[in-house]
């Protein structure tokens, strides 16, 4: 289907690789030719929920911070970044406690790691909250120091929307740690 794409001009330098230009009015036939959905503000609600849907965790973290997002946001959808870190990061040395695998091999977190307030916020903020924000599910204000969902998503969650939400998220979360000990879903970050 890629190859169905003409560009409109290609601006090539030494040593780094070709940029295709596409006109503007080449856009929306571009995004039907390779089947890409139209990704709108009316669509946020629609997008997050099949975002969620996809299980494309490398590491837990996404899981883990939503539960902690849903768990600290307010009646406008923001959670104080401090409050989500400590019901994030308070997931991880549980697991260690009981012997089990923190998560995944490679995974940076360990004991002393975790206990570094700074550490857990800026891992937070790389990785899983950037692809929320990427995905413009998700701001920041660094200056209220609040993680924030998008009003419009938001706005448009209903209560069936969360409980199917941390439905989902139980469910990938289990599947996710299955071969690595289990995981206890019955405890207040999970609720």
């Amino acid at each position: 289907m890629l190859d169905d794409l003409v560009p409109e001009d290609t601006i090539s330098c030494e040593s780094l690789t070709s940029t295709l230009i596409f006109s503007s009015s080449m856009t929306w036939s571009n995004r039907f030719t390779v089947g890409l959905k139209e990704r709108t503000e009316e669509t946020l609600k629609e997008d997050f929920m099949e975002f969620i849907e996809t299980k494309s965790s490398t590491f837990s973290f996404k899981i883990i911070f939503m539960f902690a997002m849903l768990k600290n946001v307010d009646n406008r959808g923001s959670a104080f970044v401090g409050e989500v870190m400590e019901d994030y990061r308070n997931f991880y040395p549980d697991r260690i406690e009981r012997g089990l695998p923190v998560d995944r091999q490679h995974c940076r977190y360990t004991k002393e790691n975790l206990k570094d307030d700074d550490y857990v916020i800026k891992s937070i903020r790389d990785n899983p909250f950037e692809k929320f924000e990427r995905k413009r599910f998700m701001f920041q204000s660094k200056d209220l120091d609040t993680l924030s969902f998008h009003p419009k998503l938001f706005n448009r969650l209903e209560k069936n929307d969360i409980t199917t939400l941390k439905e989902t998220l139980k469910d990938h979360l289990e599947e996710y740690y299955a071969e690595l000990g289990g995981v206890d879903t019955t405890q207040p970050l999970f609720q």
